[in-house]
């Protein structure tokens, strides 16, 4: 039996965080999720949880996506990070995004 699949995610609004594991469900019915919605919650759970998939909005209160994706690949750089986000339509994010690391926005 193969092991679920752990994605975390970081987003504060709960509609988006259930339309992101409902996608997620979809390819992989296996999936178990952790969810922060703020930068205390993030920085905490990201010590202790090992997750395979990082999925992120970009504009959070009391963060940006772009920090959380910096902190994430110094402790988990194997890690891939997305963006899942309507926040980056403006192509210099996006651009900063990919060249600071993350996988796809």
């Amino acid at each position: 039996m193969n092991s679920p699949l752990k994605v975390f995610i970081l987003e504060d609004q709960k509609t988006d965080q259930e339309l992101v594991k409902r996608q997620v469900l979809k390819f992989n019915s296996n999936a178990t999720f952790t969810i922060s919605n703020n930068q205390e919650s993030f920085l905490e759970k990201i010590e202790w949880l090992k997750p395979d998939l990082i999925l992120a909005d970009y504009n959070l209160p009391d963060m940006s996506g772009l920090d959380a994706l910096l902190y994430a690949k110094e402790k988990l750089p194997e890690i891939p990070f997305i963006f899942v986000t309507a926040s980056l339509g403006n192509q210099e994010y996006v651009a900063e995004t990919i060249l600071k690391g993350a996988d796809v926005y």
